[in-house]
């Protein structure tokens, strides 16, 4: 029989390195069936970020290989 739907097994992931002049490195996990694009990753990190206070730098990280 076959399955349109397999399981999610999360089994690919990509750390994306939230660097910020005021708050310590945060490291965010992306989690995905298939192999994650880092621009893909940096994309949806991005977008679950809150807003940056006024004067702070934020910088998004992430290792391609």
């Amino acid at each position: 029989m076959f399955n349109l739907f397999p399981p999610r097994t999360n089994q690919h992931y990509r750390d994306v390195h939230v660097i910020s002049s005021r708050k310590p490195t945060e490291v965010v996990r992306c989690y995905s069936d298939e192999p994650i694009c880092p621009i893909n990753a940096l994309k949806a990190v991005e977008a679950t970020l809150p807003p940056s206070e006024p004067g702070e730098v934020k910088q998004l990280k992430t290792f391609f290989g």
